[in-house]
C-alpha cells in the first residue's frame, strides 16, 4: 500500500521552549501587601512584637523586632504560621536572612511542627549574621528531632532567634523561605514517521505524568529537525510516564526515572496515520485518507 504523505496546516499558538521548572518549593516569598496582611499569617510568640512587612536592598521580607537586653541568660523571640506541608521529599530549608545588629543574635532557627504540634523538628541556622542578604541553608541531616515526626504532616512554621545577654535591640529579616527538593533533568528524543512537510506546521506535545497519572511537566515545541529533542530541567524526583503526542499521529509512551542531580533520557517515535485521532489507526483513518487525495488530476 502505498504510504500516505500527510502535509496538513493548523492555525495555533505554539510555545517553543526547553521547559524549567523550579524544583524547590516556595514555602513563603513574604511578599505581602501590607502589615496586617502579613501579621494575619505571623504571629509572634510573646515576648516578641508583631513582625511588619519591609524592603531591603529590592527584596521583600518579614521585619522583626527584638528587643532584649537580659543581663545574663540567652533570651528568645519566636513567630509562627501554620501551613499544611508534605516536606517527605525535601533535603533541606533555605532563605534569605539578614540583621541590623548581628552582635545581638546567638543563632536564628526554624521549627517544623507536624501532628498538631505533637512533634517537632529544629533547623538551626549556623550563618554570621550581617546586615547584607546572605543565603542559609540546613540539610534535613543536621535537623534535630523531638518527638514522632512526620513530616508528610507539616501544620505549622516558627522562626525563631536566641539572643545574646544584654546585647541591645535590632532587627532580623527573612524573604524567600523554601524547601529543596531534589530533582533532575530529562531529555526526550521525538522522531515523526513519515512526514515530508514543513516542521514548522507539526508542533509536539511531551506530557510527563506521575504516579497519579496527572501531567505534572508539559512542553509543546515547534520543532526544526526530526528528531527533536525537548528538555525539562528541575523535574522533582521520581518515575515518571512521559507520553509524545503530534496531530495526525499515534502517541507514543515510555517511562523514565528521574533521579536527584542527574540527567536522564528518553526517545519515543510518532506513526503517521491516525487522522482521526482516536488513538488508533484503523480503516476509518485510511478512507479520510483517501478522500484527501485527488485522483482526478486537480479540480
Amino acid at each position: 500500500m502505498k504510504t500516505l504523505m500527510l502535509c496538513f496546516v493548523m492555525l495555533m499558538v505554539i510555545s517553543l521552549c526547553a521547559v524549567s521548572a523550579n524544583a524547590d518549593m516556595l514555602i513563603d516569598s513574604f511578599n505581602y501587601a501590607n502589615d496586617a496582611a502579613l501579621q494575619a499569617v505571623w504571629s509572634p510568640v510573646a515576648p516578641a512584637a508583631p513582625a511588619t512587612t519591609a524592603t531591603i536592598s529590592g527584596v521583600a521580607c518579614m521585619d522583626m523586632y527584638m528587643n532584649y537586653t537580659g543581663a545574663s541568660g540567652y533570651g528568645s523571640a519566636t513567630w509562627s504560621r501554620n501551613v499544611s506541608l508534605d516536606l517527605t521529599r525535601c533535603t533541606g530549608l533555605a532563605l534569605s536572612v539578614a540583621a541590623t545588629n548581628a552582635s545581638q543574635i546567638y543563632y536564628p532557627f526554624i521549627q517544623l511542627w507536624m501532628d498538631n504540634g505533637a512533634s517537632y523538628y529544629t533547623v538551626p541556622i549556623y550563618n554570621s549574621l550581617t546586615n547584607q542578604w546572605q543565603s542559609a541553608s540546613a540539610a534535613k541531616s543536621g535537623w534535630t528531632a523531638n518527638g514522632t515526626v512526620n513530616l508528610s504532616n507539616v501544620t505549622k512554621i516558627t522562626f525563631g532567634c536566641y539572643l545574646n545577654p544584654g546585647a541591645g535591640p535590632g532587627d532580623i529579616y527573612i524573604s524567600n523561605l523554601m524547601a529543596v527538593m531534589p530533582s533532575g533533568s530529562l531529555s526526550v528524543n521525538v522522531t515523526v514517521q513519515d512526514y515530508s512537510g514543513d516542521l514548522s506546521l507539526l508542533p509536539i506535545r511531551l506530557d510527563c505524568l506521575d504516579s497519579t497519572g496527572s501531567v505534572a511537566y508539559t512542553s509543546t515545541v515547534t520543532p526544526i529537525a526530526n528528531p527533536v529533542t525537548i528538555t525539562f530541567a528541575n523535574l522533582y524526583v521520581g518515575s515518571y510516564t512521559v507520553r509524545a503526542s503530534a496531530a495526525k499521529y499515534l502517541s507514543a509512551t515510555t517511562t523514565v526515572s528521574v533521579s536527584n542531580n542527574a540527567a536522564a533520557t528518553a526517545s519515543l517515535s510518532l506513526r503517521n496515520g491516525d487522522l482521526d485521532g482516536d488513538g488508533k489507526v484503523t480503516s476509518t483513518d485510511l478512507n479520510i485518507g483517501l478522500q484527501g487525495i485527488d485522483q482526478r488530476g486537480g479540480q
